[in-house]
């Protein structure tokens, strides 16, 4: 559907305010060079607004701003994105902020659907800025395009779905509420006039059997099904990893050797065959042009013997071609005593085991000059090599640092294109060419299921680049992604600060961010990082990879190799933890009726379920032995409290019940909300 994205017009429906000449209007024309091409509050007291109404009701997938020519105190640092079909009811879709550069920056708009389809249909646009980079000054915005589908087949047939949704949710909430008071023929009534259902049967039938029948043994077989179906998968998903760090024992070649400690090699890895090549580098003294291959599977390093590679360097980096099993190397770093050279380009046939000069200088051929320090990634489906970054070496004045542009290399056709030209390049004044601030040290990583390339961390002479950048190959669209951090770990943290090397999960969605101290999670489905751990390791890691096949990583530094191995908690231990909460309802059920058969139960039944290893549930464990005494009751007082106990009973059981479906997929479940969180004082 991206192939399809067109700007969207609009029209500006209305505005919190606007000072002297800076109208509303002028947002919709992109003209960097002139101060007063832009609409500006009349104050920055909340709440300043700006309203957009397109020419008819589309999909919006990404908004552009445009920025003045220079920083500005008056540009948004932060502000928020709302879009909606009814101008009274619109949803957020985006909240984040923008650089203070000159530099236009898109980002994608989502929205949380309410079905399974993600697009979201809207009529108005709303931009709510929050805070400008002057805090005393008013906010402006210098330019705003929308970029969409408005194809009216297309987007009647996503509206008739989103409608059919909000109908659809609206009657399961009024269930949820009717079933939870105990209005069940009002319940069946509602529910067989719409032939909605509330949840999936096996839901049901576990609300049926925990909340009306009490029969807890069935209770357990359910979520025993569910748990074992992988019910639970998503749940644990979302859960905290353990790290567990070790060193291998690494084997020599036939001859004893193995390579010796370096820096600045360039490493990459056969994820078919499970072997890490490494190439050139330097010690303490010299650079090198040594060839290493090693083995994930036998833990063993072999030298490769093979005449006419590339001569000795640093700051190459290199990608594995695994449908034509072949590496290509490119880039190198400035040093004493060769500064006179060009932008060679190799490819290493692993099957002849021979190096093939592609080229003498890429720059030539429409390709990077010498670089060192860039990023390489490769779409195998495509056929096409990425590299992105790093610094121009070998130029007259070393002082002045020149980046390096966005490139394309086709392997098919040997060909190459250049995709953005770096900020400061000459060419990215004109508004039709695409620039990308470029920079060193930092990660790019290619997914092969969405066919997107990620951009993170880095540096720009003294700047950390904080942005995360997303590139889809098919649409040739370059976006900024708003990323959050975990509450937990947001105090005092910075992610993007010093080397960073990471690899990615593709299977899972997540990608994994090494520094030398601590690592780092990023979830591609939330765009959240979260911290795994934190001096873990006390050497600084030179390569870091993900093996999709023995799931594991592997990190080799300063001579050392490591594997990495990250856990979650397991489906045993998450259904252990559900036995547990079960019995334990059954446990103080049982203690208001027959404290004997109670006792019985808390030392066989209720112990054998519990965590020895987790301390918050075996002292939870201890107090229920207290219940024994507590839930006496008078036999005079039986019959006046029963109906008051039947009704405390039923709702601990519910309590239960919306503690064991947490654990379970969200659109097999009741939703979330209460009905009663609607209403409004």
């Amino acid at each position: 559907m991206d192939n399809k994205l067109q700007t969207l017009n609009y029209s500006i429906y209305n505005f919190s305010s606007f000072s002297s000449s800076y109208l509303p209007e002028n947002i919709r024309d992109n003209s960097p060079n002139n101060q007063i091409s832009r609409w500006s509050s009349e104050t920055n007291t909340p709440t300043q607004f700006i309203t957009l109404k397109l020419v008819k009701p589309s999909i919006v997938k990404y908004i552009k701003f445009g920025k003045y020519e220079k920083p500005h105190v008056c540009n948004l640092k932060k502000f928020r994105v709302l879009g909606g079909m009814d101008i009274n009811n619109m949803s957020q879709m985006f909240e984040g902020g923008l650089k203070n550069d000159s530099i236009p920056e898109v980002f994608e708009l989502k929205c949380k659907a309410l079905y399974e389809n993600e697009d979201f249909p809207v009529l108005f646009i709303q931009v709510i800025p929050l805070l400008s980079y002057g805090p005393s000054f008013n906010f402006s915005i210098w330019y705003i395009e929308l970029l969409g589908l408005e194809d009216d087949f297309i987007v009647s047939n996503v509206l008739q779905q989103y409608n059919e949704a909000k109908e659809k949710t609206t009657i399961r909430l009024i269930l949820k509420h009717l079933r939870n008071k105990g209005y069940l023929e009002a319940f069946h009534a509602l529910s067989g006039e719409t032939n909605i259902q509330l949840e999936d049967e096996e839901i049901t039938e576990l609300y049926r059997c925990l909340v009306d029948d009490g029969d807890f043994k069935k209770v357990e077989n359910i979520m025993e099904k569910l748990v074992n179906e992988g019910n639970i998968d998503e749940y644990i998903a979302k859960q905290k990893y353990k790290a567990t760090y070790k060193e291998l024992n690494t084997e020599s070649d036939n001859n004893g050797n193995r390579p010796k400690s370096r820096n600045n090699a360039a490493y990459t890895f056969d994820r078919n065959r499970q072997l890490i090549y490494m190439f050139g580098g330097s010690d303490e003294t010299n650079e090198l042009n040594d060839f290493w291959v090693f083995d994930l599977k036998k833990n063993e390093w072999s030298e490769i013997e093979s005449e006419n590679g590339p001569s000795p360097r640093i700051g190459s980096k290199m990608v594995f071609d695994t449908d034509g099993n072949q590496l290509f190397v490119i880039g190198r770093k400035s040093s004493k005593g060769n500064e006179n050279f060009r932008s060679d380009f190799y490819l290493y046939d692993v099957s002849r085991n021979s190096w093939i000069l592609i080229c003498e200088d890429t720059s030539l051929e429409n390709g990077p000059h010498v670089v060192s320090d860039h990023q390489m990634c490769i779409s195998h489906e495509l056929r096409t090599i990425y590299i992105f970054g790093g610094k121009l070496t070998n130029r007259p004045d070393d002082n002045a640092d020149v980046y390096s542009d966005f490139y394309a290399y086709h392997i098919n056709t040997n060909t190459w294109n250049k995709l953005f030209v770096d900020t400061a390049h000459p060419l990215a004044a004109n508004p039709d060419i695409q620039s990308v601030k470029s920079r060193i040290n930092h990660s790019m990583l290619y997914d092969d299921r969405c066919r997107k390339i990620y951009i993170f961390g880095g540096q720009r002479g003294k700047e950390n680049c904080s942005d995360f950048l997303k590139y889809n190959v098919d649409t040739h669209t370059l976006t900024s992604v708003q990323t959050t951090i975990t509450e937990a770990d947001a105090a005092g943290q910075s992610i993007f600060t010093g080397i960073l090397i990471a690899s990615i999960d593709m299977q899972k969605g997540e990608i994994f961010a090494l520094m030398r101290d601590c690592l780092w999670l990023f979830s591609l489905a939330t765009s959240e990082w979260s911290m795994i751990y934190k001096n873990a390791m006390n050497s600084c890691p030179e390569y870091f990879v993900f093996d999709s096949i023995a799931k594991k990583h592997f990190v080799l530094s300063s001579g050392s190799e490591f594997c990495l191995e990250l856990s979650r908690p397991s489906r045993d231990f998450i259904f252990g933890y559900c036995k547990y909460l079960i019995r334990k309802q059954h446990y103080e059920e049982i203690t208001r009726t027959n404290a004997i058969d109670a006792l019985r139960f808390l030392r066989t039944n209720l112990a054998e379920t519990i965590n020895k290893s987790d301390i918050d549930q075996v002292n939870d464990f201890h107090k229920l032995a207290s219940l024994l005494f507590c839930n006496q009751v008078d036999d005079n007082s039986l019959q006046t409290e029963d109906t008051q106990d039947r009704t405390k009973v039923r709702n601990q059981r519910t309590l239960l019940f919306n503690k064991l479906i947490e654990l379970l997929p969200e659109i097999k479940c009741q939703p979330r909300p209460n009905l009663c969180n609607f209403i409004n004082n």
